[in-house]
């Protein structure tokens, strides 16, 4: 992008001094020994108190990025169906939380049912009509959709930033069978993102 002249140099340098400066403040290049993040082992994870400061993190970190039709808030105790494989998604998974589908029980004052659906990746399209039957039982659909270390991590680099495709899938058939029904219903899509993704 560099040598196309699409991005600049400058801008560049820029986000690469806020990047660096981010990590000087953070101690990433001081001696590992004495540091905080040094004290943190496997034993610490899967605790209380670690759920405890992921669910703060997370929370914390949340961004709204459309509210269409004003989905959101979520009538209280409006049943739900959560579908997507991350609606049941947690720490026995390797997710830092607790599941979805349990936080948004317990903050709607109603049980919500959590649909796989699919997997995070892969062509099994076999958990549709379940996905299907929870959006016509619903009030409200929540799409839970995202990527794993699986699509991208260090030194594993994508060549897009799309859904995987089995989940693309499941995302259009949810929403036209919501969007079919009478009345139709309002979904909303959580993503869990290891890195970018695309919703187009």
């Amino acid at each position: 992008m560099l040598t196309n002249g699409s991005l600049s140099q400058t801008l560049v340098d820029r986000a690469l001094s806020r990047l660096l400066t981010l990590r000087f403040q953070a101690g990433l290049f001081d001696k590992f020994e004495g540091q905080k993040f040094g004290e943190i082992t496997p034993a610490d994870r899967g605790t209380a108190a670690f759920a405890e400061v992921a669910l703060d993190a997370a929370r914390q970190s949340m961004t709204l990025l459309l509210n269409k039709d004003k989905a959101l808030p979520i009538p209280r105790k409006a049943s739900l169906a959560v579908i997507g494989p991350y609606g049941s998604y947690g720490s026995a998974q390797g997710g830092v939380g607790g599941k979805l589908s349990d936080e948004l029980s317990r903050l709607n004052g109603a049980k919500a049912t959590a649909v796989k659906g699919c997997a995070i990746s892969g062509s099994d399209t076999g958990g549709f009509d379940a996905a299907i039957e929870a959006v016509h039982k619903a009030d409200v659909v929540v799409l839970a959709l995202g990527a794993d270390p699986s699509k991208e991590h260090e030194s594993k680099d994508r060549l897009d930033v799309v859904l995987p495709s089995v989940q693309s899938k499941l995302a259009l058939a949810v929403l036209a069978a919501a969007k079919a029904a009478d009345p139709p219903k309002k979904v909303t899509l959580a993503l869990f993102n290891w890195g970018e993704v695309s919703t187009e």
